[in-house]
């Protein structure tokens, strides 16, 4: 776990942005992540939105949710400009 932890956190310095937790309000329960991570791909650098639920948590359209709220965030608030 430490060293998922570290690589997500050395992600996010590198790149300006990573994995999200995704925590349901109405419980404050922690059920998965959602975010952006570089991938490569032939050569070149690309964020890939993805993301990791609790089964007990499928099917329920959370992960649509939290993809969207990525996707928002991804083209409004980071620079793609400068790949940020």
């Amino acid at each position: 776990m430490q060293g998922w932890l570290q690589c997500n956190l050395d992600h996010q310095s590198q790149y300006g942005y990573g994995l999200f937790s995704v925590i349901l309000k109405a419980s404050g329960k922690l059920i998965g992540d959602c975010g952006l991570e570089v991938m490569e791909v032939d050569g070149a650098q690309l964020a890939e939105l993805g993301f990791d639920f609790r089964s007990d948590n499928w099917h329920q359209g959370l992960a649509t949710e939290a993809a969207t709220a990525v996707r928002d965030f991804a083209f409004g608030v980071l620079d793609t400009s400068t790949g940020r």
